[in-house]
């Protein structure tokens, strides 16, 4: 007779034993006696106790045992003493796994248990590599019985299994990737976990993990028949993050893990690529919600991670660095390299806004906690010079320091060990799930690196550039006088940091909308030096502008007015934003100053003599009393990068331009060349009262549009029937048909005298040949569609005064105006030309022309260029001087005394060698001197020949109010040239459609009179001049019309 323990229910079954003996029945009925039919196990990552080697990290270990009997278990009389679990490859008591509970569930018993030492643990001792062969066995220290007393299992019964039958809950949901690095000659190794139920038409989340040096990939097995060939995936049983981000998340999540390379590792390696190409796969593979990507580093897994995050912020929404800093180093210096690395990677992320939380042990043996403070303090400070408010801060700069307590507080000593901790902190979990990026995340920028001839970097520092002149087109409202704009950082910036600043900026609508472009300018180091400075002139002569803007923001703006502004004469506006002060500007400038110290509004204000005008809103304003375009505006209250933006344009860099065409022209020198520049006009079709009509329409019927723009002031929308002139303007050879417009001085005049401006792309070559040219041979034949698109013109507006139409241009624009005021007489009042005449292949078919027409026509002609314009030398005494030829001409045509090339003597007038009435200074508004006179024919029908002195191959602004003056004088009837209403031919009655835009200023002579033209001083003079640059597009009320 079996003896039995004494136990609850001890008589019961010693009674029901006695009564089946007695009945005869089968002992083998009673006693069952299959012991344990089978044996199943659970492993979890967990808190493994104090484990030699790698201590309490938490690792993969033996969880629970599964006992399967043949009958319900009674699990009254079972506790944790009935039963030892051993890890067969150890001995003796450190063998022994601890059994800490015991429970049933029908035929099965379930243990629940712990690691003792390194028993029970399934990977290496040395925490590398996953353990692959491990034997356990369990023995039963007491009878198992169901729950009628009969006995299932005796006392004594051992069942051995191994690892193969055991199942990891998480880590068994993970499935492999393997792919080839476009970065080197590589393998990346990947586990990911794709959650339950995944629908590819949702959105999820994707935490990206990189677990610490030990676990990375590597093939140093210490066993291969126990442990593998390699590690791969054992991040998966030494790190709790898989697991937390996967299937204990808070909502459903994408959970990737990689494993870059601990050897072997090819030339150029870089684990931080590799992990941004497996970012990006699963961004184009799967469903990822791409506003809400974290990466979680552990160890050196967070310094791989720290460069991932680095190299594209613009991925990640957070970033959890554990048990590490952002770059190992020393850092004791602002000098040395780790430190100056720590501020570009934390720039890099303040940029881009990725919210960071550092976790990390207090006495962490690897020192990592000690270098976490400059980081988290780089990091505080980047964001609050970005604007960010405290409360921003806080919530998306982080840092958990773990005391000793806290890791025994989870029976560990490890203090390296804080991804543990962070994966049991459900505040650090759920503050990961609320972050979402709300900036860009795409590049809009591309780097900038302008080469010379021989394929040599012009320029040492880093720059990108945002270029939107590819979108110009028809439409575009400002071509020629666009805005450039270099912008100087706070610091220096990545791809995406430059991006998302020309975001914060809110510039880039703007640049689309004039097709112009920005280059954010790096330092050529972590911070601005004086190399900087010699950077700056080797940046400007990348740029040839009419129109350069600069904006300087944090330690940039200190830079630009610290040193910019000492050589600041191509500049036509400055944005100074959040710098110190500097030295106070070399040259006028108008500037813009926001969140600034009251001594940077200061030096600006000094440079241009400025004295304040107003205050409104918070904006001081200060004005040059003798020059309206030199100004400061001063903001008061903290603004935004964007409102400081806007504030900029609407109050200086809508005002005005810059060229530098004095001392010659301005594409052919160097910018850095330093010199005087000309401030011009910036016309704003909307806020200067313009309608601009883009017209689009075949004129001569062959199925191809011709493109003109007509500009027309309000005040000449309901003119009466008749009254208002019309100029029409030609550009220059290749130049774009709305140069003239913007550069040449003629939209002021337009404003103030009621006049319809004309520029058409007679040329034929803008956009690559879309339209079709007006003219083919320049303008020196009888065919030609200006004509033609003036005919149609004066049908569309009733209210345009067909005797008053004149015609001038520039460059190879003006030799079509000299010529077709040759072959076509009758239809202009007047002609000007600016920085040309007509040119040696057109000689004989005009003196032909004029031939028949010198007793028939009169021409008023009016000439001005550049006194070094090298293109059209006007000093060239040269017989077959272009200038020479093209006054010959217009001197036959008038009836005149043709100067003969033998008369040319430069004691009569310095430029042109011809003796000119009232021939002298011309006053103008500009910085050059204009000198000129007329000639006039018995009539007095006038020549007017000017001289810009010092003045290059281009339109000078000035000079159209002057041409104006001289035009207006002029009207045309049926061929007939009136002079102030009278006509010139002395049998017909005098017109009575006196221009109504006359200058009352100004006297008309003839020949036969004592009467002398007056400008605005003592000077007698007839020459009345044209054509200053107005700087830069415009901003336009477009009516954008398809004629047919």
């Amino acid at each position: 007779m079996k003896k039995f323990k004494v136990k609850k229910g001890t008589v019961v079954k010693l009674t029901v034993m006695s009564t089946l003996l007695l009945s005869g029945l089968p002992l083998s009925n009673v006693y069952a006696q299959d012991g344990i039919i089978d044996i199943s196990a659970i492993s979890d990552v967990r808190w493994c106790g104090e484990i030699p080697g790698y201590g309490t990290y938490p690792q993969r270990a033996l969880k629970s045992i599964t006992l399967e009997y043949s009958d319900e278990v009674d699990q009254s009389n079972l506790d944790e003493t009935d039963f030892t679990v051993e890890d067969l490859d150890f001995t003796g008591e450190d063998a022994k796994l601890i059994v800490e509970d015991v429970s049933v569930s029908g035929k099965n018993v379930i243990l629940d248990v712990d690691t003792h030492n390194s028993a029970g643990v399934l990977i290496a001792p040395n925490g590398n590599f996953r353990k692959y062969v491990s034997h356990f066995k369990v023995v039963q220290n007491d009878d198992v019985n169901d729950k009628e007393g009969n006995n299932l299992s005796v006392k004594g019964t051992e069942k051995e299994f191994d690892q193969t039958k055991i199942t990891n809950y998480a880590a068994d949901e993970f499935k492999d990737l393997i792919v080839d690095s476009q970065n080197s000659n590589n393998k990346i190794y990947v586990k990911y976990y794709l959650p339950k139920n995944y629908d590819s038409s949702k959105k999820y989340p994707m935490v990206v993990h990189h677990t610490g040096g030990g676990q990375h990939y590597r093939t140093d097995t210490p066993d291969a028949t126990k442990y593998g060939k390699d590690n791969y995936g054992v991040e998966l049983d030494i790190d709790l993050t898989p697991k937390t981000f996967s299937v204990d998340a808070p909502e459903d999540t994408i959970m990737v893990t990689i494993q870059c390379l601990a050897n072997n590792k090819p030339e150029n390696y870089s684990p931080g690529k590799d992990i941004n190409q497996i970012v990006k796969y699963f961004i184009d593979n799967y469903a990822v919600d791409t506003d809400r990507i974290y990466a979680v580093g552990n160890s050196q897994g967070g310094l791989d991670l720290s460069e991932a995050v680095y190299l594209h912020p613009e991925y990640y929404a957070a970033y959890l660095p554990c048990n590490t800093s952002i770059i190992m180093g020393d850092k004791s210096s602002t000098e040395t390299e780790a430190y100056k690395k720590t501020v570009e990677y934390c720039q890099a992320y303040a940029d881009n806004e990725v919210a960071i939380w550092f976790h990390r042990g207090e006495n962490d043996f690897t020192g990592s906690y000690s270098e976490v403070t400059i980081p988290y303090d780089i990091l505080v400070q980047q964001y609050k010079n970005n604007g960010y408010s405290d409360e921003q801060v806080n919530n998306l700069v982080k840092q958990t320091k773990y005391s000793d307590q806290d890791f025994e507080n989870v029976g560990s000593e490890y203090y390296h060990g804080a991804t543990g901790l962070m994966c049991l902190d459900s505040n650090a979990i759920n503050w990961v799930y609320q972050q979402t990026r709300e900036i860009e995340t795409q590049s809009i920028v591309k780097e900038y690196n302008p080469t010379d001839r021989d394929g040599n970097s012009k320029i040492a520092t880093s720059a990108f550039i945002y270029d939107a002149t590819s979108k110009m087109d028809e439409n575009t409202e400002s071509v020629t006088n666009t805005p450039t704009y270099l912008i100087y950082p706070d610091h220096k910036l990545n791809e995406m940091g430059a991006t998302n600043l020309l975001k914060e900026l809110g510039i880039v609508n703007h640049l689309d909308k004039y097709a112009t472009k920005a280059i954010i300018v790096n330092p050529l180091s972590t911070e601005y030096t004086n190399e900087d400075n010699d950077e700056w002139l080797k940046v400007l002569d990348t740029v040839t502008v009419l129109n350069l803007k600069v904006i300087g923001i944090g330690n940039g703006a200190t830079f630009v007015n610290q040193y910019v502004s000492q050589k600041d004469w191509a500049i036509s506006g400055i944005m100074s934003y959040g710098g110190q002060k500097g030295e106070k500007a070399k040259y006028s400038v108008p500037t813009y100053v926001s969140n600034s110290n009251v001594d940077v509004v200061e030096d600006y204000v000094s440079a241009n003599s400025a004295t304040k005008e107003s205050e409104k809103d918070g904006l001081t304003t200060y004005v040059n009393s003798n020059n309206n375009y030199e100004r400061v505006v001063a903001s008061k209250n903290q603004e935004t990068l964007a409102t400081a933006f806007q504030n900029a344009w609407k109050n200086i860099f809508s005002k005005n331009g810059r060229l530098g065409n004095i001392g010659g022209t301005f594409y052919s020198m160097p910018t850095s060349k330093e010199r005087a520049y000309e401030y011009t006009d910036f016309i704003d079709l909307e806020r200067d009262g313009f309608v601009r009509n883009v017209v689009k329409y075949d004129l001569n019927g062959n199925g191809k549009d011709n493109l003109w723009y007509e500009y027309l002031p309000e005040s000449t929308l309901n003119s009466q029937k008749g009254s208002v002139p019309v100029v029409v303007m030609l550009h220059g050879n290749g130049n774009d048909p709305r140069t003239q417009f913007e550069t040449n001085g003629f939209a002021k005049v337009a404003k103030e005298n009621n006049i319809i401006l004309i520029e058409p792309e007679w040329q034929g070559t803008l956009l690559n040949g879309k339209f079709e040219a007006m003219t083919t041979d320049d303008s020196s034949g009888s065919q030609n569609d200006i004509v033609s698109m003036i005919d149609y013109l004066k049908n569309k507006y009733p209210q345009i005064d067909s005797s008053r139409i004149y015609i001038e241009g520039l460059s190879r624009g003006g030799l079509n105006s000299v010529n077709i005021g040759l072959t076509q007489s009758d239809v202009f009042a007047a002609v000007g030309t600016h920085s040309c005449g007509t040119q040696e292949g057109f000689y004989d078919i005009l003196d032909n022309m004029v031939e028949k027409n010198k007793d028939k026509i009169d021409m008023p002609f009016y000439f001005v260029a550049g006194t070094q314009d090298h293109f059209i030398p006007i000093s060239d005494y040269g017989k077959d001087s272009q200038v020479l030829k093209t006054i010959q001409l217009y001197q036959k045509l008038n009836g005149m005394k043709e100067t003969a090339y033998s008369d040319l003597n430069s004691q009569d007038s310095k430029y042109f060698g011809i003796k000119l009435d009232n021939y002298g200074n011309i006053k103008n508004n500009g910085l050059c001197k204009i000198i000129g006179g007329t000639l006039s024919n018995d009539k007095g029908v006038m020549m007017s020949l000017n001289a810009v002195e010092d003045w290059g191959h281009w339109n000078y602004e000035p000079t159209a109010k002057l041409m104006w003056d001289f035009f207006s004088h002029y009207s045309r009837v049926d061929g007939t040239l009136y002079i102030d209403g009278i006509s010139t031919n002395p049998t017909e009655p005098s017109d009575t459609k006196k221009p109504s835009t006359t200058n009352t200023n100004v006297t008309m002579t003839t020949n036969k009179s004592s009467k002398k033209v007056k400008t605005g001083d003592d000077t007698e003079v007839t020459a009345l001049i044209g054509m200053m640059i107005l700087a830069g597009g415009t901003i336009c009320m477009i009516k954008r019309k398809k004629e047919s």
